[in-house]
């Protein structure tokens, strides 16, 4: 009965289907889906007085330079102020004042063959780069900093300036270890990384706590690379030492490394001291000008 009474009060919902056909358009301009604008690749398009890197061009002044230049140089030491100065001019006379792309590929060009020199054109795209994030700053416009895009170093120029002319590898003294031995007679023994005294201090009591015959690092001991020792009974005496050092022997070196060897000569009277340097044909005149030895 229940079934009866709600089929009498539903509604009809019978779906009567409406035979209509919405018109979208002829066939002959659905056809115009393939045009040659339809199919234009999205790489080509180029809106109207759409400025690019490439051709963006932006100017300073060579004041503003000079007071970014006073700025640096208030900062480091007075070894580095030249450095900083010619960076400076290098910049300048490579850009007159124009930061854009024609600019900053010369001042490219214009390092890349230094980039063998450790340090020369590192630095100069360093001052570069600083400059144009200070022009960003300074003038509220930070297109200046996207031209570090143009200055970026090929990845293995940027990856040789980590290795410096300086260093020396465990290879190369265990080379001249094995070379040693061979023409060294047997009372001579040769030890890598040995420690020496440079000082024997006494206490109050007079008394000497140091162990002479076993160095300490770091108890008034210094480490040498590679040092003889004449074998006396159960007594290693030093009687030669070396350091290893690259190509290039600075001053700071050759004055770091006799103070070194006076120290040592002042508790070992008798200690000879060498310094090994390869790839070098000529023992540079600084050596014997700031050795004291």
């Amino acid at each position: 009965m229940l079934q009866a009474f709600l089929a009498s009060k539903s509604p009809d919902f019978e779906y009567k289907p409406q035979n209509k056909l919405i018109s979208i358009g002829s066939l002959s301009s659905a056809r115009n889906i393939n045009s040659q604008a339809a199919h234009q690749d999205v790489g080509d398009y180029d809106p109207p007085n759409h400025e690019t890197l490439a051709t963006l061009a932006l100017r300073y002044s060579k004041k503003e330079l000079a007071s970014y230049t006073e700025f640096r140089v208030a900062a480091i030491s007075k070894a580095s102020i030249p450095w900083m100065k010619r960076c400076s001019l290098t910049f300048w006379n490579a850009t007159k004042g124009a930061i854009n792309k024609e600019r900053c590929d010369a001042l490219r060009e214009h390092l890349l063959p230094r980039s063998i020199n450790v340090g020369v054109s590192h630095r100069m795209m360093n001052f570069a780069t600083a400059f144009l994030k200070y022009l960003a700053k300074t003038r509220f416009d930070t297109r200046y900093q996207a031209f570090e895009l143009f200055l970026e170093m090929p990845k293995g120029l940027r990856a040789r300036k980590h290795v410096t002319s300086r260093i020396v590898t465990k290879e190369d003294v265990e080379n001249v270890t094995q070379l040693m031995r061979g023409v060294l007679p047997e009372q001579l023994v040769l030890q890598q990384n040995a420690h020496l005294y440079y000082q024997i201090v006494a206490d109050n009591n007079l008394n000497i706590r140091a162990d002479l015959k076993n160095p300490k690092r770091g108890d008034s001991a210094f480490q040498t690379d590679l040092c003889i020792f004449l074998k006396k009974n159960d007594i290693l005496l030093p009687k030669m030492f070396f350091e290893f050092k690259g190509r290039d022997i600075t001053t700071h070196d050759i004055i770091t490394y006799s103070n070194k060897a006076k120290r040592h000569k002042q508790i070992y009277p008798y200690l000879r001291y060498g310094l090994i340097s390869y790839e070098r044909s000529v023992i540079p005149k600084r050596f014997f000008i700031h050795k004291k030895a």
